[in-house]
């Protein structure tokens, strides 16, 4: 049995589903760019 504190946490996660997932992928993509400007630099 979930307290109703649980249930706001659970609720406001799915609210910000889309905005957690764009962050993860900009992080991403950011980690991809840094790697690949270390492996450019000759």
């Amino acid at each position: 049995m979930s307290s109703s504190h649980q249930k706001k946490i659970v609720d406001n996660y799915y609210q910000n589903h889309d905005t957690i997932q764009s962050d993860k992928l900009s992080q991403i993509v950011s980690d991809l760019w840094l790697a690949e400007e270390g492996t450019n630099k000759t």
